[in-house]
């Protein structure tokens, strides 16, 4: 069962599995009496504001009246009261955790809970926000039991989402300038492909190796074998092509009666064995048989990047311009505001809900779902 105490829900459900319905209830009962005690400094503190006394007078002048000669005389021993009842409640506790011998010793209670101690002090001034502790505490007390839950408060969902909104600008700030400064060291033109091959790329040659003869590997067999009869017949019609240019098979054809069949079965013979050549290579390039090929080749590779040749100042400077470019687009997906479109896809839940719900103008609701659409389009950069 549960109960909304003000923006709060209340299962009693869990209250009496915890079985400290006693001790929960003065719990309640204390942050009941501190938010009344708080209340009333804070009402007495604006009601010594002319203004604000002129306003509790046009709401009703005979409140005023009774509280400017009854009430504000006696707010200092209306304090009082409260913090006898404070201070009663804190001595129980502190008796109640010697007995159950709570802590090591019995006097840690005190300094353990010093805001409630603070909070019984009968002075004006920054002790009576102590008593707000007191409430933080209890109420972080009934969280933990589960008799309460404070993310399902209007409050706490609030104060969510500015966290997430303020954690989001920060963090997006500092990232911004950590690309803009990795963005000029590469403008800078330090030399990006050989600190990436000698860096990165060297500690990791085996790996890279093992990656590219897999990949190569699965590469040809799938792409291999689907077009493997296309190439047969492309291979053919280029040896037929060939061989028919030849000048000394044309003269053979010119033998009478044998000519064009010789001629014949030297362009299926070449076409074939051509053809079974580079169809064994691939066969054993899909089945990872020419290992040491491909490790010679990316080897190379690797060994050309960490040259100083002319032609590697070109690959530097374009791969500087790719880096750059890269950083660009990180940078504008760190400036869209998350946090804008959660709050406008909430916007458009709850228009879409009122349309499905039949409440309001439906035309009026779609041209406003529409233009949080250009909105998101727009934050998105599409």
């Amino acid at each position: 069962m549960k109960i909304n105490l003000l923006i709060i829900k209340l299962d009693l459900t869990k209250l009496r599995a915890t079985r400290q319905g006693l001790g929960l209830f003065i719990d309640l009962l204390m942050i009941f009496l501190v938010l009344l005690n708080l209340g009333l400094i804070f009402f007495d503190w604006s009601f010594s504001f002319d203004s604000f006394r002129s306003v509790v007078r046009f709401i009703s002048e005979d409140f005023e009246h009774w509280y400017a000669h009854v009430i504000s005389p006696r707010t200092s021993f209306l304090d009082l009261i409260f913090v006898s009842i404070f201070l009663t409640e804190l001595l129980i506790r502190w008796g109640f955790a010697i007995r159950r011998k709570t802590y090591d010793k019995w006097f840690f209670y005190p300094f353990i809970h010093w805001y409630d101690v603070l909070g019984c002090i009968p002075m004006s001034g920054v002790f009576k926000a102590f008593r707000l502790f007191r409430i933080i505490g209890m109420v972080s007390r009934l969280h933990n039991l589960g008799i309460i839950n404070l993310k399902e408060t209007y409050i706490y969902r609030k104060l969510r989402k500015y966290i997430d909104i303020f954690i989001e600008e920060v963090s997006d700030s500092v990232v911004l300038n950590v690309l803009n400064g990795v963005q000029n060291e590469v403008k800078k033109g330090n030399p990006v492909v050989e600190k990436i091959a000698r860096q990165v790329i060297v500690p990791r040659q085996d790996d890279l190796n093992d990656w590219l003869s897999t990949r190569i590997s699965q590469s040809v067999s799938s792409t291999y074998t689907k077009h493997r009869l296309d190439f047969y017949d492309y291979l053919k019609d280029v040896i037929t092509r060939s061989v028919k240019e030849n000048q000394e098979i044309k003269r053979i054809a010119l033998i009478p009666g044998v000519g064009k069949l010789i001629t014949d079965i030297l362009d299926q013979a070449i076409s074939n064995v051509t053809f079974n050549v580079i169809d064994n290579i691939m066969e054993d390039v899909a089945k990872g048989r020419n290992l040491a090929a491909i490790q010679d080749i990316s080897e190379q590779i690797i060994s050309n990047l960490t040259s100083h040749e002319h032609d590697n100042e070109q690959l530097s400077l374009m791969l500087t311009e790719v880096v750059s470019e890269s950083l660009e687009v990180v940078k504008a997906q760190v400036r869209v505001k998350q946090w804008r479109i959660n709050e406008l896809l909430e916007r458009k839940a709850k228009l879409q809900g009122k349309i499905e719900r039949g409440r309001g103008n439906a035309e009026a609701l779609q041209a406003e779902i529409d233009i949080i659409d250009e909105d998101l389009r727009e934050i998105k950069g599409e």
